[in-house]
């Protein structure tokens, strides 16, 4: 099971994005999963796009495999609309995903005020 967090702010801004874990293999072998790679590759697209943003800072590691995180800890107020199309295209992706795959991916969405 993947289990994928993110938190956005009172603007629906993406301020932090965690990823734990791996979909199932039908063979055994890590890294044989279309779900996980669809995960990986969306997670990923939008963790270089934020660190690619001039004006924003952000954190970010993956200390293990199967682990991931992204902190938005700066954005300007003109980053806002920006950072609010990054954010629904990780959510709907990830959403579709685990729609489409519920034994696989656990998405959710929690809202701040920051």
């Amino acid at each position: 099971m993947i289990i994928v967090r993110a938190e956005l702010d009172g603007e629906d801004c993406l301020r932090r994005l965690s990823v734990l874990g791996h979909a199932s293999t039908v063979n055994g072998r890590p890294g044989t999963n279309i779900v996980c790679a669809a995960v990986t590759g969306i997670v990923r697209a939008t963790a270089e796009a934020i660190a690619g943003r001039s004006t924003i800072g952000a954190t970010g590691a993956a200390a293990r495999p199967g682990e991931s995180l992204v902190e938005v800890v700066k954005s300007e107020p003109e980053d806002a609309d920006w950072l609010r199309g990054v954010t629904d295209v990780l959510e709907a992706g990830i959403r579709r995903l685990a729609a489409e795959h519920p034994g696989e991916v656990d998405f959710t969405i929690s809202k701040t005020r920051r």
